[in-house]
């Protein structure tokens, strides 16, 4: 049987269903510990990445508040720790609501304006 290099390394590649984007925000996180201020590595509509030392063990659910560069209204969300690495965690964000999307793609489409002003 012949396999398609192409679809294999596809496949390989980032299978995220959505596009990572850094950000300049803080976050606190809440969760069996408590983690304040930690830098946002990057966010996205499906979850973030958080640098640091591990906040918790995979599978762990915590709150989320994010406060963003420039902007003085923080964003609350709840998330489900999905990778623990030894210098930052990520966290896929469960039941998002409109409001937490809409507030979501404000900051990412801020951040993607003033690179483009750069």
């Amino acid at each position: 049987m012949k396999v398609d290099v192409a679809i294999v390394q596809g496949m390989a590649k980032d299978s995220r269903s959505h596009e990572r984007h850094p950000i300049p925000a803080r976050v606190d996180v809440f969760g069996a510990h408590v983690a304040l201020n930690q830098p946002v590595a990057d966010l996205s509509l499906g979850g973030c990445c958080v640098h640091g030392p591990s906040i918790e063990d995979c599978g762990a659910e915590v709150d989320l508040t994010f406060v963003f560069q420039g902007d003085s209204n923080p964003i609350s969300l709840s998330g489900s720790v999905v990778r623990v690495d030894e210098d930052e965690t990520g966290v896929k964000f469960i039941d998002l609501e409109d409001e937490q999307k809409w507030a979501i793609r404000k900051q990412i489409r801020a951040m993607a304006q003033a690179l483009r002003r750069s």
